[in-house]
């Protein structure tokens, strides 16, 4: 497959069985829900992991979905990318005119953050 095909595109239309219907209204309502059981991450070792957040990554999802703005003052590797690209990921597959952008201090670290919210959505079920 190309990588052109693993897209899914814009409002294909699939139509689902109740149990899938379910589950995405779950996952639309529910942000930890949605990342435990379909968001996957690239781990070093293991390769496709699913993502499982930590507490304080938890937190900040929280304070991300519940302010219009944030800021935090955190160390680095905290997987602060990881947990951002997870949020819009849900963001964009649940609130369909949501409008996101991806700002960075440089183009090489929206492109990371891109990267990921992209790689999470190709491994996601159509």
């Amino acid at each position: 497959m190309t990588q052109a095909n693993t897209i899914k595109k814009p409002s294909q239309e699939q139509p689902l069985t109740k149990e899938e219907a379910d589950e995405w209204i779950k996952c639309a309502k529910d942000i930890e829900y949605f990342l435990a059981n379909y968001v996957y991450v690239q781990n070093p070792q293991s390769g496709a992991v699913l993502f499982n957040p930590r507490e304080y990554q938890r937190r900040i999802i929280r304070q991300i979905d519940e302010n219009n703005f944030v800021v935090g003052c955190m160390s680095r590797q905290a997987g602060k990318t990881t947990v951002v690209a997870a949020y819009l990921l849900h963001q964009a597959m649940f609130f369909p005119d949501m409008s996101i952008g991806i700002a960075s201090n440089n183009l090489g670290n929206s492109k990371d953050i891109l990267a990921r919210v992209r790689y999470a959505y190709e491994q996601c079920p159509n």
